[in-house]
């Protein structure tokens, strides 16, 4: 009934991953930065034989497309940090360009603000109140998401923790969240999210707690209705059990499981519900090697009108290694399995659906530092999407050099 100019035209495929906004901020407290004045800069090549995402069926049919390309990342970090009394006061500024050799509409710049105040009162209560503010260009998911889409990201949150007896501790979160979309299809995708939690965690030992917390997170889609013109809603509720311990020297085992409830408030009442996770485990190999393993299985909004929200299960495994004080490498695997949700409201009119997929990379770097203020770094990856539609599949492979400077 459409064909792929009306397609394109409607579907906007951005995908932002929720994950930090599902899961309560009842994680040990950033430190804060209290050094002054500090600075990075950092610019680094790329080259990658797929950058538009396409799959082999629409590289046949977009001939004009260069999905080949070679791309310059410059940036700039200034940040500054200062003890007050007890507090820690941190601030951060970020700018960033990216410069493509062929497909310059993909040209964008990232800018950046946070600040994050790390506070105690008296002797038994800390927390931390943060902002942020984030311009950035949207991710490409699909050909469908080559346009000029500056998305806006704002952030702020409070944490606080109180301990009510000698070893028990209250702890609470509150944060809100907006995203908002420049280009005028894609503000469908602009949403705004509360989240609130509480817990309570319980120390057996330096750096050894278990716990137990709630969080609630209220998503609204801000331009998209339902058929009965009310605005779309996502409401996420879970409960968590969470331990933190090492076992020796050698093993730190960190994660929180529990049941999640994810609903909407379409005609349809979308929902889903069930187990969710976040486990890391941290292993010292022979002093100079650190193998991560991150496991994760969460439902998180979506950016994209093909779903409302979308379960996934990810796994990651990190290899670091020290091999003098001058020479590192890093290597790392990703895996990512995820399966839509949909509402009527979302089909048919924005084509094909792709229900699930599978994504996996794979990188490894080389670092060198060159003194005390220079590192280099070098590096190759590679990234492949199965999907059950196969306009959603692609492979890309690259290679990158980055130098950087900091203080």
């Amino acid at each position: 009934m459409f064909n792929r100019a009306t397609r394109n035209l409607l579907f906007l495929g951005t995908i932002l991953s929720s994950s930090a906004l599902l899961h309560p901020v009842l994680a040990q407290q950033n430190s804060g930065n209290e050094q002054g004045l500090f600075y990075s800069l950092s610019a680094e090549v790329s080259h990658v034989n797929n950058i538009l995402r396409l799959s082999e069926e629409e590289k046949d049919e977009n001939p004009n497309l260069q999905a080949s390309d070679s791309y310059l990342d410059a940036d700039l970090t200034l940040g500054y940090g200062k003890r007050i009394g007890r507090q820690i006061l941190s601030l951060n500024v970020n700018a960033g360009q990216r410069f493509h050799k062929n497909n310059t509409q993909l040209d964008n710049e990232n800018l950046g603000v946070s600040s994050t105040l790390n506070w105690k009162l008296g002797a038994s209560c800390s927390g931390q109140l943060s902002g942020n503010y984030q311009r950035r260009q949207a991710q490409i998911e699909t050909i469908d998401d080559i346009i000029a889409n500056d998305v806006k990201d704002r952030t702020g949150s409070i944490f606080t923790a109180c301990r009510v007896g000698g070893r028990l501790s209250v702890t609470g979160g509150f944060s809100l969240s907006e995203l908002d979309n420049e280009q005028e299809r894609s503000q469908l995708n602009d949403r705004n999210d509360t989240q609130y939690s509480a817990g309570l965690r319980y120390s057996i030992g330096q750096d050894k707690y278990i716990g137990l917390f709630g969080s609630r997170t209220d998503t609204k889609y801000e331009n998209r209705t339902f058929t009965n013109d009310l605005k779309a809603e996502l409401t996420s509720e879970s409960i968590s059990g969470e331990v933190s311990s090492n076992f020796g020297p050698n093993l730190i085992v960190t994660g929180n499981i529990g049941y999640q409830q994810v609903k909407d408030n379409s005609p349809e009442a979308n929902e889903t519900k069930g187990l969710s996770y976040s486990i890391g485990v941290e292993y010292t190999l022979a002093a100079r090697h650190k193998v991560n393993l991150n496991l994760s299985k969460n439902t998180v909004p979506q950016e994209n009108l093909r779903s409302i929200f979308s379960t996934e299960q990810t796994t990651e495994i990190g290899i670091n290694s020290s091999w003098s004080p001058k020479l590192s490498s890093q290597v790392s695997f990703r895996y990512r399995d995820r399966k839509n949700e949909y509402g009527n409201e979302v089909n048919p009119i924005f084509g094909p659906r792709n229900l699930s997929d599978e994504t996996y990379g794979l990188q490894g770097r080389i670092n060198y530092s060159l003194g005390r203020l220079i590192e280099l770094s070098v590096g190759a990856r590679y990234d492949r999407r199965n999907a059950d539609n196969d306009l959603f599949s692609y492979d890309d492979k690259g290679l990158f050099l980055r130098v950087s400077i900091r203080n």
